[in-house]
């Protein structure tokens, strides 16, 4: 059948028995196949991944070839699995890059948002908080402030109030009820 010399020159191959560059690359495949496997899981310690480098290899001996010149071929496919390897790692990193740099958006939306929105945000909320002013008692409007302006918890505001808990959600809830009967009443359309 097929015979590759010891120092696994393409050039050796009978090219008579192998018509095709995809059956060269069959051939050279089943041939070294678990030295090929061995060297790509040294490298990578995720089994998914290893099977995603060894099947991208593959695919991409098939749909490129291997060069005809080339003089040894393990050389040329450990250095093919190294550099594919390395655009891995890349990869992930970039990824996981994307995916940080998401999550941090999305923790912190008013820093990110575009600087018009903010001003219409800042403009909305001033009016919502005039009517909040004019409509619920202090303590209700510091309650409604901490909790939803400032991100407080509820202990938190309780201990910036001086009062319990309790007192604070009786407060917020209060405090919501009046804001929601006030809005349907007084609010302009473009703030409901």
């Amino acid at each position: 059948m097929l015979k590759i010399n010891k120092n696994h020159n393409l050039k050796e191959i009978n090219h008579r028995d192998i018509k095709t560059p995809k059956e060269q690359v069959l051939h050279i495949f089943n041939t070294y196949h678990d030295k090929i496997f061995k060297f790509i899981k040294f490298h990578i310690n995720n089994e998914s991944d290893v099977d995603d480098v060894f099947q991208e290899l593959l695919l991409s001996f098939l749909q490129h070839g291997i060069p005809v010149n080339t003089k040894n071929i393990l050389s040329y496919i450990y250095r093919t699995i190294t550099n594919d390897i390395t655009d891995l790692i890349r990869k992930k990193k970039k990824y996981q890059s994307k995916l940080s740099n998401y999550a941090q958006q999305q923790s912190q939306p008013f820093l990110n948002s575009a600087p018009i929105h903010s001003a219409i945000q800042a403009e909305e909320f001033q009016k919502f908080y005039t009517i909040m002013q004019k409509r619920l008692p202090p303590r209700q409007v510091q309650a409604l402030y901490l909790r939803y302006v400032k991100e407080y918890t509820n202990s938190e505001t309780a201990e910036t109030m001086g009062i319990d808990k309790k007192s604070v959600s009786r407060y917020i809830s209060a405090g919501l009820n009046k804001i929601r009967k006030v809005s349907k009443t007084e609010c302009e359309p473009n703030m409901c």
